[in-house]
């Protein structure tokens, strides 16, 4: 069985807490991943959702390179 891999990462601060836009995508992402869950089981691809979360004090340095946080890293414009 193949398996697709979603890594998701949000921003949080040192009690765990992350903003309302964060929020707002995660629950968005849980809603999709277990729409495509059961829709690519059926085509024998297995879904795994990963979900990270950043450290606020990287907060600073994403605002300034925010691709420098993706994995690959991309190259930033900036």
């Amino acid at each position: 069985m193949r398996i697709l891999t979603i890594r998701w990462q949000r921003l949080v601060d040192e009690k765990g807490r992350t903003c309302p836009r964060c929020q707002s995508t995660g629950d968005t992402v849980s809603n999709t991943f277990q729409k495509i869950e059961k829709a690519l089981a059926e085509l024998g691809i297995a879904v795994d959702l990963k979900t990270e979360a950043i450290d606020f004090p990287m907060q600073v340095s994403w605002r300034q390179r925010p691709c420098s946080v993706l994995d690959p890293p991309l190259p930033c414009p900036l």
